[in-house]
Formats: structure tokens, C-alpha cells, sequence
């Protein structure tokens, strides 16, 4: 069975590669890759390699994984009745290497496999690299800067170009759409422009592309409909925009479609329906109308269906409820206007809560005018104010009550790529900040996080937003390369657009406190962390991503008199003070008659 190269590539099948033994120093191409290695780690400021030890050993650091760091230099010495040695993969990762992307790699001409992803290399790609034969291209998870160089188009055999998680920017050459073999396109969570190259019409061997997390703009094209052997496609989080086009539904061997954000409107199509090979389907948050297709229950092979934060209407549809009682599909439907009593089903652990409306009604006599919540941490006590206990571990999708009622949380989706995700972050080192319980924990939330003041008083309110960003880190190693981007609504208001806790804080597990005034008139406030699909989310591990909140804190500035609003109240005082004002008049001169002006 060939060994999976880091991103899914298949190595090639070196039955007749040589080591060691097979080595001849007499071999008349080593002084030529000694040099290009030698200037390879200098550029990238590699002082792990020793040049007194052969490369194609397999010893010391020329080959060494360790954990989750890789240092491995493979070499195919079966060239030329094996008296040839060529380097053919060459994989240094996570090692934190620094520098820039050396040109002396095209001097490796038999390169096949170049991986230097999570490292922190920065600068541009060099356009030189275009003559590289490499099957293999991955930069995924570093700090790459400036635009894809339209010389890539020319790589004759490149299958998987891997650059997520960078600072790549401008749009997308068309001349990419030349490389035919081209399989795998992850170019996620950059600075992308502009649309998608109509010459992508041309990657019939596509099988995974994913683009979210940058600005690329434009309808969501029909040219996919040539990709047939396509099994993901990830959009989420760009500037396109609907419909989807019918074309979709050829895609047979299509098993993820996620659309999320992506400004689509109207009924959902009942196309849809007919992908029944199709696992995970994501149209969430978009402004689809209608019901849920009924062809929708026939999708056999569907266990993920995202349907959250639309407009959707209608009465749950009876397959739904089926299948989330034999837990054969995990659903999340919360955040429409389904109409009906939330079924029975909406607390089980697959039924991802049909039961969450839009508003939340008080059924109770309001009686809050404060709120005070540690995020993800224990109950704590500042400045006289009690942060409640908020460090209860959830799972998927969750709505959660607080004992006393006082308060609710809901959080939706899950976290891609990693199935045993925490939902709580925790500071692993000693904070110096004030305060440091408010932040040595925080929730987390891979798609929808949503606090509730529940049966406040109506009045105007101060919120306070605790962030710090305790993930990642701030030195020159990988982990530091991660982006946590995710907006913030107030009573249905975006208050926080594209907001990143380290940039606003400059820097990490430093606090930052955001305030907004805001009004209460139905006895229930709501604050809404949401992700929509932008920054990285492999970083410094594959699912970390979406909303982080260290404590909220909501006092009340002025409060409503007996339910009334704040213009009714105003109005009353106005129409009070002038009657006062009426009354002292009629007094005065009742006390003190008017004179006979005449002779005076």
C-alpha cells in the first residue's frame, strides 16, 4: 500500500528506489543537489541539516519524523543502473522554519513532492518554480505573500497545490486553468479577489476544491458542472453569490457541498434533492425561503444537513423527524420560522434543535437588570460583580438553560476536521493581565454562538465584551499564523464585522473589552457571536476556528416604567411637567387677582 504524503497525495511507488548501501560518492550529480540543499537551507534558515552526512542516508535530520514534525529528504538512487541519486520529495514540516521560499529548489529536477507547510516562511512564490516537475505542491499554514504567479500554469504535473492559511492576495490567474492534471486546489482563508477563472472549465480531474475564507466574488459558476469527479467543494465565506446552479446535481460523486454565506436566496432547489450520494450539505446562513424539499428525505447517503439561520417555513418535514430518531442524520435547523410545537425529539443528542427559534418569549414576570457571565470558566467574582458559572462541556449543536433561569446559550455546527474538538479553550501559560479568571478560559464555537438575557427588565443596557485570544500564539512559530475572524450582533445589530481579538488587542492573551449601548423592549436580549467562514481553520491543528468570548457583562443604564417604552415615558413626562406648569399659572392668578391697570 503506497504511504499518503501530508495532504492525501500518494507517494509514488519506489519499489526500485535505493538507499544507503546503494549510494556511490563516485556519482556524478551529488555536488549538484549538495549545493542546491545548501543554499535551500540557508534561505530558509534550516541549521538542522549536516552536510557531513550523506542525504540519501535516511539518517539523523535528513530523515527524521518525530511526532508531528517531519524533516525527510527522499532520494531515488535506482537512476542511470544506480549509480544516480536524485532527490524526489522533499517534506519539512512544522519544523518553524523562517526565511523565504528558496529558488534554488528548481535545481532539484526530480523533485516530485514539496512540502514546507506550517512552517513561518514568508515572501512571494517564486515564479522559477514553474519548472518544477512536482506532483505534490504544498506552502499550507506559513505567512506567503503577494500573488500566484501565472508561471504555475505551466506546471506540467502538479495534481495538488495546497496554499491555505496565508497572506496570498489579488485574483486568480486564468492560467492555472492550463494545468489540466490539477486535482486538489485548497487556497483557503487568504486574500483572494476578484472571480473564478472561467478556465477552470478545463480541471475535468478535479476531485477537492476549497476557496472559502477569501473575498472572491461573482456568481457560483456552472463550469463545475465539468468537474465530475469532484467529491468537496468549500465556498463558504467568499463574496459570491447564488443561485446554485442546477448543473450541481450531475456531480455524482460528490459527497460535501458547502455554501455557507454565500448570499443565496429563494426557496431551496429541489435539484438538490437528487445528489443521493451527497454526506454533507451546508447552505446556512444564506436567505433561502420556503420549505424543505421533500425529495430531501431521499438522499441516502446524507448524514450532515446545515440548514441554520435562514428563512425557512413550514412544518418539520416527517422524514426529518424519522431519521433523527434512528440517528441516521445529524440536522441542524435552528434559527428559522418552522412553524408548529417543537417536537419531543428536539433534546436528543442527533436532533441538532429544531427547537431554537428566532426570539425566546418571558413567561415569567421580568425581574434582571444585570447579567454577568464567565465564558467557558468558573464562577468568579470582580469588582463586587458575580461572573456565573458558564465551564459546562457540551458537544455538537447544544441549547443550554442556566439553573436559575437567569440566562441561556445556544451553539451550533461542528467542528470540521477534528471530531474530538473542545469546546471550552483553555491558557495553557500564566496570564499577567488584570483580572486573569475573566480570561484563563473562553466558549468556543464552530458556527453560531448565541447568549440570552432572559426576563430582563426593558430599559437601555450596557453590554461588555471580554476577548482574548488564548489560542494562538505570538512567536515566529506556526502557531502563531493562525486568523480568528467572526462578526457580532446585538439585538439583531452587527456590532463587530470581521473582527480579530489579536489584532484589535494587539497581540495574544491580552484583553480587550468592547462596549455598546443597546435596548431591551422584550424582556430579552440576545448576543450573537457568528462565524462566517473567514480566517484560518487549520491552525494550529485542523478545527480550530470560529467565534471566542472570554465574559459578558450587561448592566442597566435606564430603566422602562411598568413595561411602558422608553418614547411612552417621555411623552407622559412632557405631558406632566405641562399640566404642573398649567396648574402654577391658574394658582397664581387665583391668589394674587389682577389689579385695575387704570392710574397705575
Amino acid at each position: 500500500m503506497p504511504r499518503l504524503l501530508a495532504g492525501g497525495c500518494r507517494r509514488p511507488d519506489f519499489a526500485l528506489i535505493q538507499w544507503g548501501s546503494r549510494i556511490k560518492t563516485e556519482a556524478n550529480n551529488k555536488p549538484r543537489f549538495l549545493e542546491a540543499l545548501k543554499g535551500i537551507a540557508s534561505k530558509l534558515n534550516n541549521t538542522d541539516w549536516d552536510f557531513s552526512v550523506d542525504p540519501c542516508s535516511r539518517s539523523g535530520d535528513w530523515f527524521n519524523s518525530t511526532g508531528f514534525l517531519m524533516s525527510n529528504v527522499t532520494c531515488d538512487c535506482s537512476y542511470n543502473n544506480h549509480t544516480e541519486c536524485h532527490i524526489i520529495s522533499l517534506e519539512l514540516m512544522r519544523l518553524n522554519l523562517s526565511g523565504v521560499l528558496p529558488d534554488e529548489v528548481v535545481n532539484l529536477t526530480y523533485l516530485q513532492n514539496l512540502d514546507l507547510s506550517r512552517n513561518f516562511i514568508q515572501g512571494p512564490i517564486p515564479a522559477s518554480w514553474a519548472d518544477l516537475p512536482v506532483f505534490n505542491l504544498s506552502l499550507q499554514g506559513n505567512r506567503i505573500s503577494g500573488t500566484l504567479p501565472k508561471e504555475l500554469g505551466r506546471m506540467p504535473k502538479l495534481k495538488s497545490i495546497q496554499l491555505e492559511g496565508n497572506q496570498i492576495e489579488g485574483p486568480i490567474p486564468p492560467e492555472l486553468g492550463n494545468i489540466i492534471t490539477l486535482e486538489r486546489f485548497f487556497i483557503s482563508a487568504n486574500n483572494i479577489t476578484g472571480e473564478l477563472p472561467s478556465t477552470f472549465s478545463r480541471l475535468t480531474n478535479m476531485t477537492d476544491f476549497r476557496v472559502d475564507g477569501n473575498n472572491i466574488s461573482g456568481k457560483i459558476p456552472s463550469f463545475i458542472k465539468n468537474w465530475q469527479g469532484v467529491n468537496r467543494i468549500d465556498m463558504q465565506g467568499t463574496s459570491m453569490s447564488g443561485p446554485i446552479p442546477p448543473e450541481i446535481s450531475l456531480l455524482k460523486n460528490l459527497t460535501e457541498l458547502v455554501l455557507r454565506n454565500c448570499s443565496i436566496y429563494g426557496e431551496i432547489p429541489s435539484y438538490l434533492g437528487q445528489m443521493l450520494y451527497l454526506k454533507v450539505l451546508d447552505i446556512s446562513f444564506n436567505k433561502l425561503t420556503g420549505q424543505v424539499p421533500a425529495n430531501f428525505g431521499a438522499m441516502i447517503a446524507l448524514q450532515y444537513l446545515y440548514l441554520t439561520d435562514n428563512m425557512l417555513t413550514g412544518a418539520l418535514p416527517p422524514w426529518m423527524l424519522k431519521n433523527k430518531a434512528s440517528n441516521k442524520v445529524n440536522m441542524d435547523i435552528s434559527y428559522n420560522n418552522f412553524t408548529g410545537n417543537p417536537p419531543s425529539e428536539c433534546q436528543q443528542a442527533n436532533v441538532l434543535q429544531p427547537c431554537l427559534r428566532k426570539n425566546l418569549p418571558c413567561t415569567t414576570k421580568p425581574g434582571h437588570s444585570s447579567l454577568f457571565i464567565n465564558c467557558g470558566g468558573k464562577r468568579v467574582a470582580v469588582n463586587g460583580d458575580t461572573y456565573e458559572d458558564d465551564s459546562f462541556q457540551i458537544g455538537t449543536s447544544t441549547f443550554s438553560l442556566s439553573d436559575d433561569k437567569k440566562w441561556a446559550y445556544s451553539s451550533t455546527g461542528d467542528f470540521v476536521g477534528n471530531e474530538n474538538a473542545d469546546y471550552i479553550a483553555r491558557n495553557a501559560s500564566q496570564l499577567t493581565m488584570a483580572y486573569p479568571d475573566l480570561y484563563t478560559e473562553a466558549r468556543l464555537s464552530p458556527l453560531s454562538l448565541k447568549y440570552y438575557g432572559l426576563c430582563m427588565e426593558n430599559g437601555e443596557y450596557t453590554v461588555k465584551l471580554h476577548f482574548a485570544e488564548i489560542v494562538f500564539t505570538d512567536d515566529h512559530t506556526y502557531a502563531s499564523n493562525g486568523k480568528r475572524v467572526f462578526d457580532v450582533f446585538i439585538q439583531g445589530v452587527k456590532v463587530l464585522a470581521d473582527f480579530d481579538i489579536r489584532n484589535e488587542a494587539g497581540g495574544v492573551h491580552r484583553p480587550i473589552i468592547k462596549d455598546f449601548p443597546t435596548s431591551i423592549t422584550d424582556n430579552t436580549l440576545e448576543i450573537h457571536f457568528y462565524w462566517g467562514g473567514k480566517g484560518t481553520t487549520a491552525i494550529p491543528y485542523r478545527g480550530v476556528y470560529g467565534p471566542l468570548i472570554s465574559a459578558i457583562s450587561v448592566t442597566q443604564t435606564r430603566r422602562d416604567h411598568d413595561g411602558l417604552s422608553t418614547g411612552v415615558v417621555i411623552a407622559i413626562v412632557i405631558a406632566a411637567a405641562c399640566l404642573a406648569i398649567i396648574l402654577m399659572i391658574a394658582f397664581y392668578f387665583k391668589v394674587f387677582p389682577r389689579k385695575n391697570v387704570k392710574g397705575n
